[in-house]
């Protein structure tokens, strides 16, 4: 068995750290889940929280570490990787649609700037 470090977030602004010991790392996931209640975020002190993110560190090696979120959480941060990665496409789609003659891709580039603006104007 290894021991996995284990790091878990809650919905309220807070974490905490601890360890289980695991032959894998879903195995040191189910331990972490389970766990994981039963540590007080602070200043929770004892109240209930829904701890939606580990990060999984197998015998302290942070180049294997893992990360782990809850599909609501995933759900909730999707737009915002989303939007990263459309911003970081738009100027190599920009690129592309020049170079080409097909409207295909100045329509691609259009409606990506289109859609980033729209999610980005105050």
């Amino acid at each position: 068995m290894a021991t996995y470090h284990v790091t878990a977030w809650c919905g309220f602004p807070h974490y905490t750290t601890f360890e289980v010991e695991a032959r894998s790392f879903a195995e040191a996931l189910r331990k972490a889940q389970e766990q994981a209640p039963e540590e007080y975020a602070e200043p929770c002190n004892g109240g209930a929280v829904d701890w939606d993110e580990f990060e999984i560190c197998p015998d302290g090696d942070e180049r294997k570490s893992r990360i782990y979120v809850e599909p609501p959480r995933r759900a909730e941060i999707a737009p915002e990787h989303l939007l990263k990665a459309a911003q970081f496409t738009l100027p190599l789609l920009e690129v592309l649609a020049r170079g080409s003659e097909s409207r295909r891709e100045r329509r691609a580039y259009y409606k990506l700037r289109s859609a980033i603006h729209k999610a980005t104007k105050p």
